[in-house]
């Protein structure tokens, strides 16, 4: 007996027939509708994908003079002439052809893999004017995971933001087949397009501002479409708006210039997901949209393949961090600024995060998607192991967030003095191979020693101390010296720095073997939890810090907001 044919399977039918390629296909797109009217039902193929997860199975083919185009590009480190050149594809699935599909290598400092290798793709179905599509959607970005094995994190996260009026584009899994090779999963991630932004802003002519590779506003940002996309006066008024001294008068104006609420769910969410790579944490990761019916600027979030703790973070990760966004500060340094980001994070938490949420979620993601790894035992093996670590980190990241938002901690406390004594360091190192840092604490001095090795490996180690600092300017002090004779003839000096987490210049460092006070100045705009580090930077070498100079010093200031 033949299946029944459902509306929907109708409609399916019509839809492949309107989006194919050739000769009178507006026409048929616009028969489609039509036809669409008169069944009486409103049918997106894309609920196929994102929805009912379907997981198509793609293969691509270029030709050998455009293999050989993409074989020769290199990820130029985030240059803001950078170009990714286009090269034409044809891309089956199943019985489906479609034809001139533009396609680049994408992916930054972390995730860009060459040709050969597992490249992340883009891939542009209407391009100079083509009107096909792919399950409705005119382009998509192939995601290799290499930065998130469980395959599941921008999926879960895309989901959990669009459920909170954040709009993002949705992601899925698919197959892939490059030229004959067998890539196998890939997240599939649709793309930042007119149809996109119509369905979450009703309206699409605005431009589209992409950050690229960690830049902040007050840097130049490409626009990936819109009707004026030299006009970026409006970028250039936040920037100015975003550096008003008085707190009441850059609020009132930023109200006017930015989708203030949704920007408190996006700060919000990103803390809560621990995305240390996006916006508000780490200047990265982002688009803006000048949405044409409110006037005002939306921040929407973006690759979030590293998430509830990992890298440059933790599932503990504090609720309070250092935002190095420039709105971003500029908002939560305010006292209104942080109360409302404060009861946002406590909303979405509450809403989305509690009573097992999101590892539920987790769990059923896992579930349908473990059959595309059974046909390899070793990659279902590091698949299995790392969904396990993604469900313990997320179950940490939630225990964490309700303990701090329970039990909220107050900034240190300095006294008539202006001075704290900092205690109860811990050490990290980047120690690998035959590299290695150690600690110790004997005789009144931290020490930290860092031996390279017989390959003369650079590495570091470092003594961290994290506090909860209220707004103002601080002195962090140390005394610090080398042990004499610890370098040997041909190599450089090892150097100790006295810097804070995330900073990559402008801190002072020592390289002498006599005792020398290092002081490291720096201004805290609110509220923030702030790691303090006394580092060790070389290939070989030992460093002595007197445990009882580490001190932190609160200069005296009248600003209030």
């Amino acid at each position: 007996m033949p299946p029944k044919t459902t509306t929907s399977d109708t409609m399916r039918s019509i839809q492949r027939w309107g989006n194919g390629p050739g000769r009178g296909c507006c026409w048929r797109r616009f028969l489609v509708c039509l036809l669409g009217l008169w069944i009486g039902i409103t049918y997106s193929p894309a609920a196929d994908l994102f929805e009912k997860r379907l997981t198509p199975d793609l293969r691509i083919e270029i030709s050998e003079e455009g293999t050989e185009v993409l074989r020769a590009y290199q990820w130029q480190g985030g240059r803001t002439d950078e170009e990714r050149t286009d090269v034409l594809a044809t891309v089956y699935e199943g019985d489906r052809v479609y034809t001139n599909v533009a396609v680049h290598l994408k992916g930054a400092a972390g995730s860009f893999r060459p040709f050969d290798d597992r490249p992340a793709l883009t891939l542009h179905f209407g391009k100079n004017g083509n009107r096909q599509r792919f399950h409705d959607i005119e382009k998509l970005h192939l995601n290799n995971s290499v930065q998130d094995p469980s395959y599941l994190s921008e999926i879960l996260a895309r989901e959990v933001c669009n459920a909170a009026n954040i709009p993002t584009p949705r992601a899925t899994h698919c197959l892939v087949t490059l030229n004959g090779r067998r890539l196998g999963v890939y997240v599939l991630v649709e793309g930042w397009t007119k149809a996109f932004l119509k369905r979450h802003f009703g309206n699409s002519k605005g431009n589209l501002y992409d950050s690229g590779f960690a830049r902040d506003i007050d840097q130049k940002l490409t626009v990936n479409s819109g009707e004026h996309p030299e006009d970026q006066s409006d970028l250039a008024s936040l920037v100015r708006t975003a550096r008003f001294a008085d707190p009441n008068q850059r609020m009132a104006e930023l109200e006017k210039q930015i989708e203030l609420d949704r920007f408190y769910s996006l700060v919000a969410m990103e803390v809560l997901l621990s995305h240390w790579d996006g916006y508000s944490i780490g200047r990265n990761n982002y688009r803006i949209y000048k949405n044409q019916s409110s006037g005002r600027l939306a921040f929407l979030p973006h690759g979030m393949d590293q998430l509830f703790g990992v890298y440059r973070s933790t599932p503990e990760f504090t609720i309070h961090p250092k935002f190095k966004g420039l709105v971003a500060d500029s908002v939560i340094s305010t006292k209104a600024g942080r109360a409302a980001y404060l009861q946002r994070l406590g909303q979405l938490y509450t809403n989305y995060f509690t009573e097992g949420k999101l590892t539920r979620r987790l769990d059923d993601l896992a579930t349908r998607t473990a059959p595309l790894f059974q046909s390899n035992t070793r990659r279902s093996l590091v698949w299995s192991n790392a969904v396990a670590g993604l469900r313990n980190r997320i179950e940490r990241r939630v225990f964490s967030v309700g303990d701090q938002l329970a039990n909220p901690r107050q900034p240190l406390a300095f006294g008539k003095t202006g001075s704290a004594t900092l205690k109860a360091w811990g050490f990290k190192t980047d120690s690998s191979g035959e590299a290695r840092g150690e600690r110790s604490l004997q005789d009144g001095h931290y020490q930290l020693k860092i031996h390279g090795g017989q390959s003369q490996v650079r590495t570091w180690a470092s003594w961290r101390h994290s506090e909860l600092l209220d707004e103002g300017i601080y002195e962090l002090r140390a005394r610090v010296r080398l042990d004499a004779g610890v370098t040997p003839d041909g190599m450089p000096t090892p150097e100790i720095a006295l810097r804070l987490s995330g900073e990559r210049g402008g801190f002072p460092r020592a390289s002498g073997t006599e005792w020398q006070e290092l002081v490291h100045t720096f201004q805290v705009s609110g509220p923030t939890e702030i790691e303090m580090l006394c580092e060790l930077r070389g290939m070989n070498g030992t460093a002595l810090i007197d445990a009882n100079s580490l001190r932190l010093i609160k200069r005296p200031s009248s600003r209030s907001n």
